[in-house]
């Protein structure tokens, strides 16, 4: 019979400790929510992009609603942009265990910047440090005019497919023959991914400004 008590005891004993864990857990989850708008057209907007610092941490569906729980509690710049609209920069305080609804709107803009840039071999681009140390020192234009001896192009991979540069689902660039390829896009912050058989693809955020030219290269892994 003491044996028999001793058991219940350790059962409830065990069952409290779990439901204090899922407890504690529930607690600690923090959520941003909330949906991305045009503000003059009171119009969902999709895709819009929030981002923390240079990290895309969100995108929204197609009825411009976003969610985040990879956050902990406490204070955040974040930045919400979508193409064809001016960035919306503003500082939130995620509250421990509870969802913050946060709404955005975005104030439309035309504004143009154009983006350039170049695909490389990283195997190749290492082996050309070994030779040349200050390849090292190449800013991206640089990098983009220059001769690395790394570029991913025709006339040394004649087998090579295509380069391609998109943003979220969309198409923005092919490269050319010499691996290079340039697009213009309305001014904003974005994530860029450069693709290419073969190799691993690569994501770059990008900050395009009213009538600058930026220089973005791919520097890519072989799968």
């Amino acid at each position: 019979m003491k044996a028999y008590y001793i058991l219940i005891s350790l059962v409830f004993w065990v069952a409290s400790i779990i439901s204090c864990t899922k407890n504690t857990q529930q607690i600690s989850q923090t959520t941003l929510a909330g949906t991305v708008k045009n503000e003059l057209q009171n119009k969902v907007i999709f895709p819009a992009f929030i981002f923390l610092d240079e990290e895309l941490i969100a995108t929204t569906d197609i009825n411009g609603n976003y969610n985040i729980t990879s956050l902990e509690a406490g204070e955040y710049r974040i930045i919400i942009s979508a193409v064809g609209y001016e960035d919306n920069t503003i500082s939130i305080i995620i509250a421990d265990g509870k969802i913050t609804t946060t709404n955005f709107s975005l104030v439309s803009s035309d504004a143009i910047g154009r983006v350039y840039g170049e695909f490389h071999d990283a195997n190749l681009y290492d082996q050309q440090l070994i030779e040349n140390p200050s390849l090292s020192e190449w800013n991206e234009l640089e990098l983009w005019e220059g001769v690395s001896g790394a570029t991913i192009q025709k006339k040394t991979m004649p087998e090579i497919g295509d380069r391609t540069v998109t943003l979220g689902d969309s198409l923005v660039a092919y490269s050319d023959g010499f691996g290079q390829y340039w697009f213009k896009i309305q001014c904003g912050t974005y994530q860029i991914k450069g693709i290419c058989d073969g190799y691993k693809d690569k994501e770059q955020t990008i900050v395009v400004k009213p009538d600058d030219r930026i220089y973005v290269n791919f520097i890519l892994e072989n799968k």
